[in-house]
């Protein structure tokens, strides 16, 4: 049960109707760097998915996913 734990963050690219599961902030970011023309923080990031469960970013969406 503690694998399916590792998967924290579901990335959507609506341009493509790719997703991937990343599972670390710093690896949002690296995603969003290397995709997108705008940068954010990994702190940002962080700020994002605390005050909401998703955001959208130009054309990507991250929704933290919740475990119980």
């Amino acid at each position: 049960m503690s694998e399916i734990k590792d998967y924290k963050f579901l990335v959507i690219d609506t341009v493509s109707h790719e997703a991937i599961i990343l599972n670390s902030y710093q690896s949002i970011e690296d995603f969003l760097d290397t995709n997108c023309v705008h940068k954010l923080s990994h702190n940002t990031i962080r700020q994002r998915l605390l005050e909401y469960s998703f955001f959208f970013f130009e054309d990507v969406i991250i929704k933290k996913l919740i475990w119980e």
